[in-house]
């Protein structure tokens, strides 16, 4: 299970990735929407599986951005 979030405050937007081998927190500047906060979190997560080479596993991506997932 993987878990990915977007977030803005007034000094900027970030992206966060927790999963059981790795975390990832990252700020995305001041002009990203959540939106594109949102979508960078699962964009990156898919990336790192792939470079980490994991096939055939069945992995869940909780967000909570029906608009992400919608794209």
């Amino acid at each position: 299970v993987c878990y990915t979030d977007g977030s803005k405050i007034l000094t900027g937007t970030g992206a966060g990735i927790y999963y059981a081998d790795f975390e990832i927190n990252k700020p995305l500047g001041s002009l990203t929407t959540v939106l594109h906060a949102e979508v960078f979190a699962i964009n990156t997560f898919v990336l790192n599986l792939l470079n980490l080479n994991v096939k055939r596993k069945n992995i869940a991506i909780c967000s909570d951005s029906q608009a992400a997932i919608k794209l």
